[in-house]
């Protein structure tokens, strides 16, 4: 199973959760396919401890709402 597969199966499972996408994939595509169900971020691969904090500190649902 690769990621977007996994990430919709979960995503069934429970809509507000939490994904964030790292992949080294920057293609238009795949990238279409990935916010079909709406991840809390996407990072494409080297990224940054910054980028990663920022995705983390900016999560689509708190912990709170799940």
């Amino acid at each position: 199973v690769n990621g977007l597969t996994l990430a919709q199966k979960i995503k069934k499972l429970n809509p507000k959760v939490n994904i964030i996408f790292l992949t080294v994939c920057d293609e238009k595509e795949h990238a279409k396919e990935v916010f079909e169900i709406r991840p809390s971020g996407y990072l494409v691969k080297p990224a940054k401890q910054e980028q990663l904090e920022l995705e983390l500190n900016n999560l689509r649902y708190s912990a709170c709402a799940i």
